[in-house]
């Protein structure tokens, strides 16, 4: 069948039944699906890391407007329904939203990407890097996922959100060993789990042969 979207072909199907908040213990925080409500705590997560994302992200504009945060939440209804995307929020104990991450369905048959912002004064604890995991793990339980994706831009000097793409071993037991994505070229980052257990952290990741910027974030944010 032709495909005349001028998209990749899906990897997901509709209707999946997909956790909407997941634990991040260690850190004190947990995932929640962002839903219309989120919209105040999103536009201030926003502006007070706005320096730092705004260079990463095309639609973080000056000023920010509230009317884009809740077109994207509004969005984001339509597409968790459709498993194009599944959109989390970052949550502290008192819920306070400290940054958003993604999982989506647009990179083919086999696979789905990741991508993430954090706000930048909770920057530095592994936050993302324990949220990075989660999904993988969740997105590894989804039928017919073989690979998770982290796309990155080189340029950035100061990497505030950058999280390690997690490992896991082929009978499904956790391994808390990680890569560091690393910003010497435009890199993209892949992970199987026949690939996380026949290398661990390892093996270096790919290099993409492009000059096309990265349209994502200092750590590879959801594009709106």
């Amino acid at each position: 069948m032709t495909d005349t979207t001028g998209q990749p072909a899906r990897a997901l199907t509709a209707g999946l039944d997909v956790p909407e908040r997941l634990e991040l213990a260690d850190h004190g925080h947990h995932l929640r699906r962002l839903v219309p409500r989120d919209a105040q705590q999103l536009h201030d997560a926003v502006v007070a890391s706005f320096a730092e994302i705004h260079p990463w992200m095309p639609w973080c504009t000056d000023p920010v407007d509230i009317a884009d945060q809740r077109e994207f939440l509004e969005r984001g209804q339509v597409n968790w329904g459709g498993a194009v995307a599944f959109n989390y929020g970052v949550f502290d104990a008192g819920d306070r939203l400290d940054g958003s991450i993604s999982l989506m369905d647009r990179i083919g048959p086999g696979g789905l990407e990741i991508g993430y912002w954090l706000r930048t004064d909770v920057t530095g604890r592994g936050l993302m890097t324990a949220a990075a995991q989660a999904l993988t793990e969740l997105a590894f339980g989804l039928p017919g996922v073989a690979r998770v994706e982290i796309h990155c831009e080189h340029a950035q000097r100061r990497r505030p959100a950058q999280a390690r793409l997690p490992a896991r071993s082929r009978g499904g037991t956790r391994d808390h060993r990680a890569r560091r994505v690393r910003h010497r070229a435009a890199l993209d980052h892949a992970l199987t789990p026949a690939r996380a257990a026949g290398c661990g952290i390892s093996r270096r990741p790919r290099r993409r042969r492009s000059s096309r910027r990265c349209r994502r974030s200092p750590g590879c944010a959801p594009p709106r």
